[in-house]
């Protein structure tokens, strides 16, 4: 089996975990989340058991129909080391290569990070 390919099934493991338990918390069933969201119930029951991949879009619509966010429905990051992280000189050296807009848009993130407020920049929603 390939790298690629393992780290698929891990990810749909991990997504699959993800939606079981935000479907289990709102005591929904799979049928009713997949009339909800317009998929199969058998589809349903493939993510949960991590054996199918949902894209993007499908993410979303189990979202609305479980009402949580989308990231909700993903895993969360692995947490890093103090070891693992980028030392300040280098996120300097990284930062000052930024225009002022990128920057903006940088520290928004980082604030959205410390307050736990979704992150939406204002140019993703021109698109």
């Amino acid at each position: 089996m390939g790298k690629h390919r393992a780290k698929d099934q891990s990810l749909s493991a991990a997504i699959g975990q993800q939606i079981r338990q935000q479907r289990q918390r709102r005591a929904l069933s799979q049928l009713a989340v997949a009339t909800r969201s317009g998929v199969s119930r058998e589809f349903i029951s493939y993510c949960e058991r991590g054996q199918r991949l949902p894209t993007v879009d499908t993410l979303s619509s189990f979202a609305q129909a479980l009402e949580c966010r989308l990231i909700d429905l993903l895993p969360p990051a692995p947490l890093r080391t103090q070891d693992e992280l980028p030392f300040p000189d280098e996120w300097e050296m990284h930062v000052k290569k930024l225009n002022a807009n990128e920057r903006q848009i940088l520290l928004d993130l980082a604030r959205s990070l410390q307050t736990g407020q979704e992150f939406f920049p204002e140019w993703a929603e021109q698109s």
